[in-house]
């Protein structure tokens, strides 16, 4: 869905205006698709995910269109897998903390029942303050019945991601696979590292989430780490997805 973004005032804060380009069912119902990925999200309290305000039709000078009020407004650089990898210029420590709030988002995000598609990240200028935006392309992870799952596509599929919702496993190695390619190659080490933290901590929780069967996707990914390393991810993914060990 084509959309225009403005920054407003909300009370005390800042916030931004989504806009359709076009009132029309389509665009409603985009918008609705990702309200519902955001309420998701929220309610799981994942970090560094944007909130919704509010939702409905806004009336504006050039007629009425479908809209949202999100929160927080961050100005930043468009962190994707088209845009780039992020800021090269971080000292070390600073890109560390980069790479576990990536991976606490992404595995939080996962573990809700949300796959990314077309993954936006806003990154910070001055600090490491990010935030996830724009879920209208994402799939959905619904429970089907014991043991089964089923992916809820928006309401409108763009041909360039169309296998991402044909089944779970799809969209998951498809979400995985964006994050891994939005880190830069010299910090694979820094995410595998926060990634094996952020999964063993989430193997921890008494209660978990429709995306925990999928969780050992991390490890399978191809990143340029040591063998320790590689073994600590690869532990603590299938401790995550519950993979009980031969």
């Amino acid at each position: 869905m084509q959309a225009e973004v403005f920054s407003a005032d909300a009370g005390d804060r800042h916030a931004v205006v989504k806009l359709s380009r076009t009132n029309t069912d389509y665009a409603k119902r985009s918008l609705e698709h990702e309200r519902k990925i955001l309420k998701i999200l929220n309610d799981a309290k994942v970090p560094n995910v944007e909130r919704c305000l509010g939702f409905g039709e806004i009336t504006t000078t050039a007629g009425p269109r479908q809209g949202m009020v999100l929160t927080p407004c961050l100005p930043g650089r468009n962190i994707s897998v088209k845009n780039g990898c992020g800021n090269p210029k971080l000292l070390e420590s600073q890109e560390e903390n980069r790479m576990e709030r990536l991976m606490a988002t992404a595995v939080r995000v996962l573990e809700a029942g949300v796959a990314g598609v077309d993954v936006q990240v806003l990154q910070s200028p001055s600090n490491n303050d990010m935030l996830w935006i724009d879920f209208t392309e994402a799939a959905l992870l619904k429970k089907q019945g014991p043991g089964s799952l089923s992916v809820e596509a928006p309401p409108m599929i763009c041909p360039e991601y169309e296998k991402r919702y044909r089944s779970p496993k799809d969209a998951v190695v498809g979400f995985a696979t964006e994050i891994f390619l939005m880190v830069p190659p010299s910090s694979h080490e820094g995410a595998a590292k926060a990634l094996a933290e952020e999964l063993q901590e989430l193997s921890e929780c008494p209660q978990r989430g429709v995306g925990k069967t999928f969780q050992d996707v991390w490890a399978k990914l191809p990143w340029k780490v040591g063998a320790l390393e590689g073994k600590r991810l690869e532990t603590a993914a299938e401790s995550a997805a519950g993979v009980v060990a031969a």
